[in-house]
């Protein structure tokens, strides 16, 4: 707790109808954010990059406080803790650790779903720097290629960047193994996908949907580095067309994919970026399984209903009788989601974006 994702999550259970009923503890390692925390109470916990420190104290917790439901929020988190259910002496509600695994190494899912069928860039794995040029040759002529680290890491497209050329590839990986001690073999190469960028939300309950949100991606925090590259969105909107239910869609087949390859039941959360290549079909570009995004806020607001609720419902098995079932729940008023830095969230209207148009 602490951090703006975790913020948005418990603000979204806590003035949901569970409200009343639910008290939240935080933890988190870092003192910083943990001060800030809104929960009833907080723990400092070891970092999760300590897996059996982390775990022993995070257990001893959840037992001496009484704790029904433990939700994980960072990728380390998901795979400590889907690796360790047995250790924790309360509920979890993640996917199976295999395809916690499968999905979290972006070259593994890309595999999974290429052989599946489903859309996405053409990729290729860099084993070394020398292979530079046959890849750039396999991936055939571009403007731009595409440039990032397979492994779940940090966020904010750790490691990614645009490039026009395979010289341009070779400093970038060059300086982030020198520098950031990545591992060449960690790095990718894709055809780069121009069009638009979705995020997909689902909730599934023991192998079936429950709910799907979606919205576009209009702007980044993190454009004015040198790649222009980032992940965290700065602005956000609501959608309802074709593409964007096509995108929905798309996911859905991406965590078929991953069930049929894993022989598993999708269970939990599934988020998912989706962008549109040169045709505007939509590909997969990644999944962050097991956890809420740090825009869990917005997508908690829009259409009708609340995931963040839901999620602990299922988790909890606390069902009234209308439960939402095999929903793409899209919002068909037009949002935007305006996000910085040392202000709330704010959720206006297409009219209020339109007042200041440039174009008027």
């Amino acid at each position: 707790m602490g951090g703006y994702g975790a913020e948005h999550l418990a603000k979204s259970i806590a003035n949901s109808s569970l409200g009343p009923k639910v008290e939240i503890h935080g933890t988190h390692a870092d003192p910083y954010l943990l001060a800030r925390s809104s929960a009833h109470q907080n723990f400092l916990s070891p970092w999760s990059f300590e897996p059996d420190k982390y775990i022993q104290k995070i257990s001893s917790y959840i037992e001496s406080h009484s704790i029904d439901l433990f939700i994980p929020k960072s990728d380390k988190e998901v795979t400590v803790c889907s690796q360790n259910r047995d250790l924790i002496p309360c509920k979890m509600f993640l996917p199976q650790p295999s395809d916690i695994l499968a999905a979290q190494d972006k070259l593994s899912f890309y595999n999974i779903l290429h052989k599946a069928g489903v859309h996405v860039a053409q990729t290729e794995q860099v084993k070394s720097i020398d292979q530079l040029d046959s890849i750039f040759r396999k991936l055939g002529s571009a403007e731009k290629y595409w440039v990032r680290v397979k492994s779940a890491g940090e966020a904010g497209a750790f490691g990614a960047t645009w490039v026009t050329k395979p010289e341009q590839a070779r400093q970038w990986i060059q300086l982030w193994n020198e520098l950031n001690n990545v591992a060449i073999d960690e790095f990718t190469v894709s055809e780069y996908l121009p069009g638009r960028l979705f995020e997909v939300l689902t909730l599934f309950s023991q192998g079936e949907l429950k709910i799907a949100k979606i919205y576009e991606n209009i702007e980044y925090y993190g454009g004015s580095g040198i790649s222009g590259v980032g992940s965290t969105p700065k602005v956000g909107k609501t959608c309802c067309d074709h593409a964007s239910v096509q995108a929905v869609k798309e996911s859905l087949k991406a965590i078929e994919a991953l069930a049929i390859e894993t022989q598993s039941k999708p269970n939990g959360i599934y988020h998912f970026s989706v962008k549109e290549n040169i045709n505007l079909s939509p590909c997969i570009t990644e999944c962050n399984i097991g956890r809420f995004p740090s825009t869990c806020g917005f997508l908690n607001q829009i259409g009708q209903f609340n995931v963040g609720e839901w999620f602990v419902r299922f988790a909890l098995d606390d069902l009234p009788p209308d439960i939402p079932s095999n929903l793409i729940d899209l919002e068909h008023n037009s949002i935007y989601m305006i996000r910085s830095l040392d202000q709330e969230m704010a959720l206006l209207s297409e009219d209020k974006i339109n007042a200041f148009s440039l174009n008027k």
